[in-house]
Parts: C-alpha cells; sequence; structure tokens
C-alpha cells in the first residue's frame, strides 16, 4: 500500500518530491486551516479532519486498496469524535471498512500498513502537547510503510525566511502544556521542529486547501 500511495500523491500533486530510492518517507499534508475551535477544555480542526477523510477517500477509490489497512489518530478527542461522526454517518462510504479513529493515548499495540496523523493545531495555536516527545515518536511509528501527517508545517514557527534561525532556537527552551487531565508539564518542541524541518527540506509536502479557498 505504502508504495501505491507514494506514487498516487505524487502525482496528484506533482510539486511533492519523491521518497530516496529503495525508501518510503513520511509526507506531510500542509493545511491552512484557522478554524481550530475550543471543545471543553480541549480543541478541534474540522478542516484537518475533512481534508484528510476526503484525501483518503479518493486515494481508496482510485488505487481500488483496502481501506481496513489505513489506520488514522489524533492527538486530540474532539477530532477523533468529529472524525467518527462523518464515518458512523456514512459520509465517506468508500471508507467504510476503515477503523475508527483513536486518540494517541488510546492507540497501543496497533499498527496499519498506512498511518495517518492528524494534527489540530496551527501556527496561531501553537504546538499544545504534541510538543511530549514520547507521545509523538508513538504516533509517528504505527505504519507498516505509508506514514502521512496532517497539519500546520509552521506550527513550531516559520520553517523559511529569517525568523527561521529564531524559531529553531526557541524550539530548544523549555515551554509549558497540558496533558488530556490537564497536568502541566514542561517540554521543548525540538524533536517536532527537527521533524518538520527535516521534511521541509526533503521536499517532503504538499498543500492541501478547501474547495473555495
Amino acid at each position: 500500500m505504502g508504495r501505491k500511495f507514494e506514487t498516487w500523491v505524487c502525482g496528484r500533486y506533482p510539486d511533492l518530491k519523491p521518497s530516496a530510492e529503495g525508501t518510503l518517507e513520511p509526507i506531510w499534508m500542509h493545511t491552512l486551516e484557522p478554524d481550530v475551535l475550543k471543545v471543553g477544555t480541549l480543541k478541534r480542526c474540522r478542516g484537518h479532519v475533512t481534508l484528510t477523510l476526503a484525501l483518503l477517500s479518493a486515494f481508496v477509490q482510485e488505487c481500488k486498496v483496502d481501506a481496513s489497512n489505513i489506520v488514522v489518530m489524533t492527538p486530540y478527542k474532539p477530532n477523533a469524535d468529529f472524525a467518527n461522526s462523518l464515518l458512523k454517518e456514512n459520509e465517506c462510504p468508500i471508507l467504510a471498512k476503515m477503523p475508527l479513529v483513536q486518540t494517541a493515548d488510546t492507540f497501543h499495540g496497533c499498527e496499519g500498513e498506512m498511518a495517518v496523523v492528524i494534527f489540530r493545531t496551527n501556527v496561531h495555536t501553537r504546538p499544545g502537547f504534541t510538543i511530549n516527545e514520547n507521545r509523538l515518536n508513538a504516533m509517528i511509528a504505527r505504519q507498516r510503510s505509508a506514514l502521512l501527517l496532517v497539519g500546520d508545517m509552521n506550527v513550531t514557527g516559520r520553517l523559511m525566511g529569517p525568523s527561521a534561525a529564531r524559531h529553531t532556537k526557541q524550539a530548544k527552551i523549555v515551554k509549558s502544556a497540558h496533558s488530556n487531565d490537564s497536568t502541566l508539564t514542561f517540554k521543548k518542541n525540538k524533536v517536532l521542529r527537527g521533524l518538520l524541518l527535516a521534511m521541509h527540506k526533503r521536499g517532503r509536502f504538499f498543500e492541501e486547501r478547501r474547495t473555495g479557498q
């Protein structure tokens, strides 16, 4: 499935650079979604979810792959709840066999041929508790072949331009973040920023917008 997705997505988005020969590198779907809404003490981004399900629907339909081999997770329960409401209401019938979306904290010991991680943060809301290195590493190690990450690539600051070096330096500074149980923890976001910088440098990203944007 990983090779099929690589070929399909590179054909769909010509600016996406292919993986190095003999490898399958992660891909980031860069989205500019402003609608991060507060749901209780947590937050949700409907745009990230709908764009992800639309992309997966197109991939499954056009490449005739088995949706049951795709797993989707998100660090945030409101994102998972919204995605699952769409799946249960049959808004994406081609994905009927796909397992329900889970949060990073409930997704234990599971993996799929293709794994998708939906972030809800953007450049305005900042990374939140996705700077937790253990949680991040757990989310990006669930695929047997393809890995797709969805969100705003500038969540840790600009990756290019005069401010990029400053944001990279700031990523090494300890910052506070609330976990799921509202516990205040202190982490650095250098791992997340390092991942973003590496993917950006390799050209392993493409931009997707909602229809009409």
